[in-house]
């Protein structure tokens, strides 16, 4: 069986889910476009370990305004 992430964005103070993807690379890819695009923080969960295994931050506006990249502040890659 292929490991399962969940991505989560924040807003409002609240998480919000927006999908499934298999396997870690992949999730992680689909982490970084949505962190380009959302102003609240980003997570994968993993639904193995039952832990957050990687947060992504959104940079600061003025950042952005020269790059539309976005920040990988912590995580722990899934073993």
């Amino acid at each position: 069986m292929r490991p399962t992430f969940d991505i989560f964005i924040t807003a409002g103070g609240h998480a919000r889910y927006v999908e499934t993807v298999e396997n870690l690379g992949p999730a992680r890819k689909r982490l970084k476009q949505l962190a380009c695009k959302a102003s609240g923080d980003c997570f994968l969960y993993s639904t193995e370990s039952g832990m957050v295994e990687l947060i992504v931050h959104p940079e600061s506006p003025k950042r952005s305004q020269t790059t539309h990249s976005s920040h990988i502040i912590r995580g722990r890659l899934a073993s």
